[in-house]
């Protein structure tokens, strides 16, 4: 004496069943607006320029030409040859950095350091150090320009 429709229709039948893409109206409490038309991608364009990786990284990110030591006070232990900061020949192995585009560097990481100086190929960034030496302590402030490498 069982039924006639078996357990596992009535359940694929149920799980197979089309759901409503938006909740019904009346619980967003909106008025139905147009339906939202599905949009075509781009047309393909056959002989447009992709940059390479390479390209895409120099564009997003480039820096100063800094080695700073990863741990507070974060002192410059190297100048990348060829960099902006080795080329401006103001600044020291030794000299500590203080800030980047004006912004205190105290208690920052060093990739939070690393992130404010890098940037846009040929733009420019702020930077302020001291110089502490037997005879002075001095601040300098430049402006570099950041290249690609």
């Amino acid at each position: 004496s069982s039924s006639s429709s078996s357990p596992s229709t009535t359940t694929s039948s149920f799980l197979h069943r089309p759901r409503p893409l938006e909740p019904p109206l009346e619980l967003t409490g909106q008025r139905r607006k147009k339906p939202i038309e599905p949009t075509a991608p781009p047309p393909f364009k056959e002989h447009e320029e992709i940059p390479s990786v390479e390209e895409a990284r120099k564009r997003s990110s480039c820096g100063v030409g800094l080695r700073l030591r990863d741990s507070p006070p974060h002192r410059v232990t190297g100048l990348v040859e060829g960099g902006a900061a080795a080329l401006s020949e103001k600044i020291q192995i030794g000299d500590i950095l203080m800030q980047v585009g004006g912004c205190s560097i105290n208690g920052m990481s060093i990739l939070d350091i690393r992130n404010l100086l890098q940037g846009e190929e040929d733009s420019e960034v702020s930077l302020r150090f001291l110089r502490v030496s037997r005879e002075e302590r001095k601040i300098i402030d430049i402006i570099l320009v950041r290249r690609a490498r």
